[in-house]
């Protein structure tokens, strides 16, 4: 419902509070507990321990909360001894008006697509922070696999007299676009702009900056792999991107080296092809972090090394988690800021302030470690 963030004056009696993430709801209770029981700063609260048995929640809940919490600046934590009263809370002073709810619909259909995960969420609790801040409550619907539920679920939604607008975060929502909505809609994180408003990160903007890094340091010889998971539009933008990083070094590229892959194809097998031509690439940009492993293990089953032989570029920030045989240097989109912008487009179109734009794309930013080294000479 709310976002992560609790700044004070969303600390009322918010009607569509049951929507709210549980950690949410257990910071409410404590701020409640520690104006109630008119605790100072300096005054211990309770341990990890006690509010899961008082609760009946996880200890997972319990440290977002007191996470969420400490961020805001309530209470600080100190290891080994406890939990502390930061600033005192007044919830009597405390009020707002919601202006209505957003609908913020994702997937949970990710059994493929893990590297996902913690882009999602970043998005989603920018999106909830950015939202709660402009006094709208947030409704998390996720989508399985089950199309005809997915409709029914969306309808039910849909129906709601304070519904204000509808975010999504991937293509979740393409299978129903034809099902009237009532108010507006922003899309964002997929790999191409929608026919909605969009923002996003341009996948072409990271295959380039990515591309140019390796053609910088002297690679020639580039291949790109990309998951079935990309559609062909987004395999396009990709493969633009690429092609405008060796245009503006004036080089051309070997088009061959550019694969994507089908349902069900091995992407290691993809990229053992590619490396065992005779004049196999020195270098290979990388959709995401599951194409990045199978790239790194098809390597070493060819006896290449990173970097040393094959030098690699990922796309995503869970490339970074990657620390075998080396850290990955990645492109990282900003999904905080992709959140807050289609927040605020959100916002903007629901108050009547539309802009004269209605897709932005936000930049990322390539993060250099240990996975690029420099081509003497070039093939």
């Amino acid at each position: 419902m709310t976002s992560g963030t609790l700044p004070a004056r969303l600390l009322n009696k918010i009607s569509a509070r049951q929507f709210a993430p549980k950690y949410v709801n257990l910071a409410h209770e404590l701020l409640r507990e520690i104006s109630q029981q008119q605790l100072m700063p300096g005054d211990r609260l309770a341990t990890e321990n006690e509010l899961i048995n008082k609760h009946n929640i996880s200890r997972v809940t319990v440290r977002q909360a007191l996470e969420l919490l400490a961020s805001e600046g309530y209470i600080s934590r100190h290891r080994a001894r406890g939990t502390f009263v930061k600033r005192a809370v007044e919830l009597d002073k405390q009020t707002t008006t919601l202006k209505g709810s957003i609908l913020l619909i994702s997937t949970n259909d990710q059994k493929s697509l893990r590297d996902d995960d913690l882009a999602t969420l970043t998005v989603q609790r920018a999106m909830e922070q950015a939202l709660s801040r402009r006094g709208f409550a947030v409704q998390i619907l996720t989508f399985g696999q089950n199309s005809r539920e997915n409709r029914e679920r969306f309808t039910l939604h849909q129906s709601q007299p304070d519904l204000k607008g509808i975010l999504t975060i991937g293509p979740c929502l393409e299978p129903h676009i034809e099902e009237m909505i009532r108010v507006p809609l922003v899309t964002s994180c997929t790999f191409h702009p929608s026919d909605h408003p969009w923002i996003g990160q341009d996948a072409s903007q990271a295959s380039k900056t990515s591309v140019a890094h390796l053609i910088e340091h002297g690679h020639r010889r580039i291949g790109m792999l990309c998951g079935a998971w990309v559609d062909i539009i987004g395999f396009g933008r990709f493969v633009e991107g690429f092609r405008e990083a060796f245009r503006s070094h004036q080089l051309e590229f070997d088009r061959t080296l550019l694969i994507q892959a089908c349902p069900e194809e091995s992407l290691k097998e993809l990229a053992r092809q590619l490396l065992n031509r005779p004049d196999r690439p020195t270098a290979f940009f990388c959709e995401n972090w599951l194409v990045c492993h199978a790239v790194i293990e098809a390597a070493e089953s060819l006896g290449l090394i990173v970097p040393n032989d094959l030098s690699i570029v990922g796309y995503g920030r869970n490339v970074m988690e990657i620390t075998s045989p080396c850290r990955i240097t990645s492109y990282v989109p900003n999904s905080e800021g992709i959140g807050e912008a289609a927040a605020d487009h959100l916002v903007q179109l629901i108050e009547n302030k539309p802009s004269t734009e209605t897709c932005f794309s936000i930049p990322g930013e390539l993060i250099i470690q240990e996975s690029v080294s420099p081509v003497t000479c070039p093939a």
